[in-house]
């Protein structure tokens, strides 16, 4: 399923999750534009970071999640506030039942939206990395890296990244950060196989989201949906 334009007016759907595409290589006018709409806190995450791309990017994504909240509020998007839990996971201040999450990577984001489900999203660059085996053996459970050491050489590093993102948007959507250990649940990760929450048996769905070659990205939501309306972040 490609990623479409979406409507002129957004609002939520009970029982679908909305996911959005946004390009963060965007021009400098766009660029300048987007970094008006961010707040103080923003800008100054913004320039933590060294390298100019890294900062564009940060600009690109939060200033486009700013745009599209904005709408699903009917407010400015520089007026949007937001407060994060006790372990850093933002939520709009006085809108608490819009439910949202970004992930970026590289040039490539992912903003998930819900009105009434818990949720998180990951995207990865599927990069080589020399010691995917001992990330592996560190982070996942033990049933995992025995399903992805089973896989064919060819097979894994696409596999790992599989596993990898749902993990990630597992944890982001339960709100409690690194205080769930990765290697304590389990998650589907063979080529072809469908996503899903192996270990605990608990009331989460995971989905896999085609992002283009080179990267993988997943969705985990509480309970159970209708489906993913994919949208491109509006220009």
């Amino acid at each position: 399923m490609a990623f479409q334009n979406p409507p002129t007016q957004l609002q939520t759907e009970p029982g679908w999750v909305h996911i959005f595409s946004l390009a963060l290589d965007l021009p400098e006018d766009r660029l300048r534009a987007l970094r008006e709409l961010l707040d103080d806190e923003e800008r100054s995450r913004a320039n933590r970071f060294y390298a100019a791309q890294d900062r564009r990017r940060f600009i690109a994504a939060h200033g486009q999640m700013r745009q599209i909240l904005g709408r699903y509020c009917c407010q400015p998007p520089n007026s949007l506030r937001f407060d994060k839990n006790a372990y850093g996971k933002p939520f709009l201040r006085g809108i608490p039942e819009l439910r949202f999450n970004l992930s970026h990577s590289l040039d490539r984001g992912l903003l998930a939206v819900s009105g009434e489900r818990e949720l998180g999203v990951d995207v990865e660059a599927c990069r080589s990395l020399i010691d995917q085996e001992n990330i592996a053996r560190r982070f996942f459970a033990p049933g995992e890296v025995k399903e992805l050491f089973s896989l064919p050489p060819e097979q894994q590093k696409e596999a790992f990244f599989a596993c990898w993102t749902r993990k990630e948007a597992y944890v982001k959507a339960r709100g409690k950060g690194l205080s769930i250990p990765l290697d304590q649940f389990e998650v589907s990760l063979r080529p072809g196989e469908k996503a899903r929450l192996i270990k605990p048996a608990e009331n989460w769905s995971l989905y896999s989201i085609n992002v283009g070659p080179g990267f993988a990205a997943a969705l985990a939501v509480e309970g159970s949906i209708d489906g993913l309306r994919l949208w491109k972040a509006p220009g």
